[in-house]
């Protein structure tokens, strides 16, 4: 999207504040970010945001700057996608000018309804590091989407997998959006007992993923819709093997046809097939990725030590998302009550009882604490290994420590899953927890454990909590004094040398502890270089919060100049673990 509008800029930056406002977060330097770096962050606003209530002059602002952007998109029409009747003549079906097969963004579609592969919460993916339709679907879809699904929520309460609900396409070209709920395929379901296929998976799996192509099909033929486009639904994150998913989806949707009454006019399957890439022949010009990694791979080599900061993202790229720890089903009891939508929000909820809110915040952190470590980690400490580095992330999951980074070097800031405080707190230790932990969750009756297993605070006798920054209740005890000393320490060592700095998936949760800290310091001193990783937001918006020597943008303008700041900052929106595995 390399072009300038200035309604739609002046429409992006109206929202962009808006949403950011609802949150008492500021951020400067709109005018000079790209359109591109300024949809990115509205999209990760949007994907976070609640279904809390908005004004109405927000939503028409939105509505408008759909309106406009949607004319500069290039979006489908029916015409323009041809059935398999033109392209595959040898197909052997009745339907093949019904049938078309279709790549592409499925957000372009013009289309009466386009098929979302949601979540049981029915109210999209509150992650924006999530490469899912989910995601996609709301993002342009807009704020009013998120709104309306949860209206329909309230009756429904929990979208059992298989089931599908219907919305207006709200800001989306396409009149409807149908949302269904796939299956997910857990790492042991390829083993699973309960099969007929060469690929393991069970029967009720099979016949949950077909329920979503026939629940959508009939909600869309009560609505009187007459065209419709579906994604691959549960290929993804979810993990169902893409050449069974496709089987399903035909054998479905021709058999709905041949048993129902209907008006389609276009059934669409956007299919997104796994491209080979082979290796450029050495005369062929480098793409701009490699380019990219051949740089990283010289500063690794010349620099003197190496910084890593770390937020979700990185967590969320290993492969520790809430699919692969099967929250919907640890949890499903507590979503049953609470409508909890993630495992971050589970945290917030007015339990009834301490024992009701220990048998969650145990099944919580026993979860995570059962991890092992995983690749992507292992191989982020082959890279630093042979260099002085240090460690500051804002993850919870002890995932650095797992992985076998040295524990000096690592200052977590916002707490871990293994030790517990008092929630007063009347002083400043910690106690480690993992053996009470585990028993709560053996012992636990539904979703409460039983009442002497409530831990107490062994100084005042009130209850403990768990070690996570909520509040301004969070313990910092020597040990995370400690290792903010080492930290600082780090930082001023290495003010006059070559300082690498390793930004893996750091948002707009916590941006002042690493985000805005990285680039106002690589800003200031002439030997750092700093590479963000970041699927969402690479880009570079610096904050002159909390700075007594960058107080205006004036001055950071100039030292991006004086600095030479933009060749020392390299972003990266790829794949986390495909860049990782081209620098070893």
């Amino acid at each position: 999207m390399k072009f300038f509008n200035v309604n739609l800029n002046s429409l992006i930056n109206v929202l962009i504040n808006y949403l950011l406002k609802e949150n008492s977060q500021a951020i400067g330097m709109l005018d000079e970010s790209s359109f591109d770096e300024k949809f990115n962050i509205y999209k990760s606003l949007c994907n976070v945001r609640y279904p809390n209530p908005i004004s109405n002059e927000y939503l028409e602002n939105e509505r408008k700057f759909f309106e406009e952007f949607n004319k500069i998109r290039n979006l489908q029409t029916i015409d323009k996608i041809e059935p398999i009747s033109n392209n595959y003549p040898s197909v052997n079906t009745k339907y093949k000018n019904i049938l078309s097969l279709w790549q592409g963004d499925i957000t372009t579609l013009k289309v009466d309804a386009i098929v979302n592969a949601a979540n049981s919460q029915g109210l999209g993916c509150f992650q924006p590091s999530h490469i899912c339709i989910d995601n996609l679907i709301h993002t342009y879809a807009g704020v009013a989407l998120r709104l309306e699904c949860n209206e329909k929520m309230k009756e429904i309460k929990y979208l059992e997998t298989g089931k599908a609900f219907i919305t207006s396409g709200q800001n989306l070209p396409s009149k409807h959006v149908i949302h269904t709920v796939g299956p997910i395929i857990e790492n042991d379901s390829y083993n699973h007992k309960l099969h007929s296929n060469d690929y393991g998976i069970s029967e009720l799996k099979i016949k949950d993923l077909s329920n979503c192509y026939l629940n959508s099909l009939k909600l869309a033929n009560e609505n009187n819709l007459k065209t419709i486009a579906f994604p691959c639904i549960s290929t993804g994150l979810f993990r169902f093997p893409q050449e069974l998913a496709c089987k399903i989806a035909i054998e479905t949707v021709i058999k709905y046809l041949n048993t129902h009454e209907n008006n389609f006019e276009r059934i669409i399957f956007n299919v997104y097939k796994n491209q080979i890439i082979n290796e450029l022949e050495s005369s062929e010009p480098m793409s701009e990725l490699d380019k990219k990694v051949k740089i990283i791979k010289e500063l690794l080599n010349d620099c003197d030590s190496i910084l890593i900061g770390a937020g979700a993202g990185l967590s969320l790229a290993a492969g520790l998302d809430e699919a692969h720890l099967n929250f919907e089903e640890t949890f499903k009891d507590f979503i049953e009550v609470y409508h909890i939508k993630d495992i971050y929000s589970g945290g917030f909820q007015p339990f009834s009882t301490l024992e009701e809110k220990w048998g969650y915040f145990s099944r919580n952190c026993v979860s995570y604490i059962d991890t092992k470590s995983t690749q992507l980690y292992e191989n982020i400490l082959k890279l630093v290994k042979n260099k002085e580095y240090f460690v500051i992330t804002t993850n919870v999951d002890g995932h650095f420590e797992k992985s076998g980074f040295d524990t000096n070097n690592i200052f977590a800031t916002q707490g871990d899953f293994i030790n517990l405080q008092c929630s007063v707190p009347c002083h400043n230790k910690l106690y480690e927890s993992i053996d009470l932990l585990k028993e709560m969750v053996k012992n636990a009756k539904g979703r409460f454990i039983p009442t002497e297993l409530i831990p107490k605070c062994p100084k005042c006798g009130k209850p403990m909590t768990t070690h996570l920054r909520i509040d301004s209740s969070f313990v910092m005890d020597d040990y995370w004094y400690q290792q903010n000393d080492a930290y600082n320490n780090f930082i001023n060592k290495n003010k006059n040398k070559k300082l690498l700095l390793l930004e893996f998936g750091v948002g707009f949760n916590t941006p002042s502890i690493i985000r805005f800290p990285f680039e106002r310091e690589t800003l200031k001193n002439e030997n750092w270089n700093l590479i963000r990783f970041n699927k969402d937001f690479s880009g570079f918006v610096a904050n002159n919060m909390d700075s007594s020597t960058l107080n205006d943008w004036d001055s950071i303008k100039s030292l991006k100049l004086k600095n030479n700041f933009q060749n020392r900052f390299i972003p990266i929106a790829d794949d986390i673990n495909e860049v990782i595995n081209k620098l070893l």
